[in-house]
């Protein structure tokens, strides 16, 4: 059998395992970085980090509009399931327009993306209590490198220590002029929601909050 066929019988195996496996998403993170620094076509940490973001967005897209591309996007074969990613990235683009710019492509092999997609399937991408952007940057790039780039990670105990301290409200304008994935707003967000049965209705949105 094929190198490639091997791959994907094993990331169609892993998929259908997934939902009876708990989710540690530091160590999937880290399989997912190991395997594509020595398997994928992109062997640079910092390109990577870059590819793995896009395809988070075509996950979080694909959850949120209840597609369901994606796990077409993992049985089909390569060629495939390249057409449907390439399809769907678009979609992506289209949406978030203020993140990705028009002519953006994903460069990774689909095999990769594959892998990677199979190993975040039983992710909840939209749990407010989580910041896979950290987690996953944090895997992806050695705490020297990121020292030596000055992005350092405040962990989320302290993060969430710190706002229960500061006790904002729902009238208050949120700013983080250093907010790297954003940890500290998300979890500000996260603590309003459950301060508040309905952010809404007390004059709050995403709105209110920002980040530099």
């Amino acid at each position: 059998m094929a190198k490639g066929n091997i791959v994907n019988q094993l990331i169609l195996n892993q998929f259908e395992e997934a939902s009876n496996i708990n989710t540690n998403s530091d160590n999937i993170f880290r399989d997912i970085y190991y395997y594509l620094y020595s398997n994928s076509n992109i062997p640079r940490a910092e390109r990577l980090v870059a590819e793995f973001i896009r395809i988070l967005f075509c996950k979080l897209f694909d959850e949120s509009e209840g597609k369901q591309v994606i796990k077409k996007i993992i049985r089909e074969p390569n060629k495939e399931a390249e057409r449907l990613l390439e399809q769907l990235f678009e979609e992506v683009k289209n949406k978030y327009s203020d993140i990705f710019y028009n002519g953006e492509h994903i460069y990774l092999d689909i095999i990769s993306a594959k892998y990677i997609l199979s190993k975040i399937s039983n992710i909840d991408l939209n749990d407010p209590s989580r910041d896979v952007l950290a987690e996953s940057f944090q895997a992806f790039i050695a705490p020297a490198v990121r020292g030596e780039k000055g992005q350092f990670f405040t962990p989320q105990s302290a993060a969430k220590a710190m706002i229960k301290i500061l006790d904002p409200s729902s009238n208050d304008l949120i700013l983080d002029p250093a907010c790297g994935s954003g940890t500290f707003l998300s979890l500000t967000y996260d603590y309003l929601s459950k301060k508040y049965k309905n952010i809404n209705e007390n004059n709050f949105s995403c709105s209110s909050i920002y980040g530099i």
